[in-house]
């Protein structure tokens, strides 16, 4: 049986780690790099909302990619502030209305397949100190071995869209009942 040479076993053991490097281990999503998608709308209200997001996701469920809370917030309140739908956009507790998400479950493929992301969006009136309504928002889109950062991204933008068409139906139903 011929000796295996130490150079050939530092070779390949370089190259599986290079491989690895290169398809299965980036940076995780950051807001600096994160497209924000416009939301399309031509409402706006004369009302001011406090946003705040909780939880983190990643993990064992996120193999690659985790999706951290600054992430998330970040893009949500570019998202917000570029649609111009609400007078101001903050995190302070006088807003007219709060918006609370919170970061349920992230899960990718090991290799291929859908990458799901699960929020929850609770949206309160602190004048009549109710909660208007909560809803959980899951948000997939598929993903290929080297696309999970992109598939995270695009199942966070969708996930966004999802909960600020929500929360406009949710304002415009309590407005309606309290006139």
């Amino acid at each position: 049986m011929p000796a295996v040479r130490p150079s050939l076993v530092a070779g390949l053991l370089g190259i599986v780690i290079l491989c690895l490097n290169l398809f299965g281990c980036a940076s995780p999503a950051r807001p600096t790099e994160m497209k924000v998608v416009e939301y399309p709308s031509d409402k706006t209200y004369d009302a001011s909302l406090a946003v705040a997001v909780y939880g983190d996701v990643g993990g064992f469920a996120s193999h690659y990619y985790p999706l951290s809370r600054e992430d998330f917030e970040q893009a949500l309140l570019q998202t917000l502030s570029n649609s111009g739908i609400f007078r101001s956009i903050s995190s302070e507790s006088d807003a007219d209305f709060k918006l609370s998400v919170g970061l349920m479950r992230l899960v990718q493929p090991q290799w291929s397949g859908p990458v799901t992301l699960e929020t929850t969006w609770a949206v309160t009136s602190p004048s009549v100190s109710l909660e208007l309504a909560r809803e959980s928002i899951i948000s997939i889109a598929p993903a290929s071995f080297s696309g999970k950062r992109e598939a995270t991204e695009a199942a966070t933008q969708k996930n966004i869209l999802d909960g600020i068409s929500w929360l406009l139906v949710t304002i415009d139903r309590a407005t309606s009942e309290n006139q």
